[in-house]
């Protein structure tokens, strides 16, 4: 066999092996017992380490989280209602900034960085978790099992039941 043939074979072997470590490094999921084994902005999810998905655009279904960092958008791209890192939850407008609802400002800043809100089935409310999995604030109970949360295209926070009946508003300031 050639030097040449020798060296191409190598290359190719050492490129194999670099492209294998870089899956396992960086592409296959992690193994992992809890969020906290995961680097943001990722989940444990069945045991393995996952990108979050984003949320539907203005609503968070039943189960659904909005985890630091990510938003809901109204439909009319005019509001964001964001999980902030700090553990603020805001509403505010998209073109201005201009923050509308603040709800640590409103609860003397108890929220913990790193919350997450949870439209939660158990119990029937919309919840803020710390990161430690304890509840931090939440809404009144649902009366009806099935609920979400919509941020509607006038900044309003409202929690709906399957018929589309508000059970629950966020009230904002009058100037908004």
């Amino acid at each position: 066999m050639s030097t040449s043939i020798m060296v191409a074979g190598a290359l190719i072997i050492l490129v194999l092996v670099l492209l294998g470590y870089y899956y396992y490094a960086y592409i296959m999921p992690k193994a992992c017992k809890a969020d906290t084994d995961c680097t943001a902005p990722k989940t444990c999810q069945s045991g393995s380490c996952r990108a979050l998905p984003a949320p539907a655009s203005n609503i968070l279904a039943l189960g659904a989280t909005l985890k630091p960092g990510q938003s809901l958008t109204s439909l009319n791209k005019m509001y964001n209602a964001t999980m902030q890192t700090d553990g603020d939850f805001v509403v505010s407008n998209t073109s201005s900034k201009e923050v509308l609802y603040s709800l640590n400002s409103y609860y003397s800043n108890k929220l913990q960085a790193g919350s997450y809100i949870t439209m939660s089935k158990d119990p029937n409310a919309l919840v803020i978790y710390a990161p430690s999995n304890i509840a931090e604030w939440q809404t009144p109970p649902a009366p009806l099992p099935q609920h979400s949360l919509v941020l509607g295209d006038n900044g309003s926070l409202v929690i709906q039941d399957i018929n589309g009946t508000t059970i629950w508003t966020l009230l904002l300031p009058a100037n908004s």
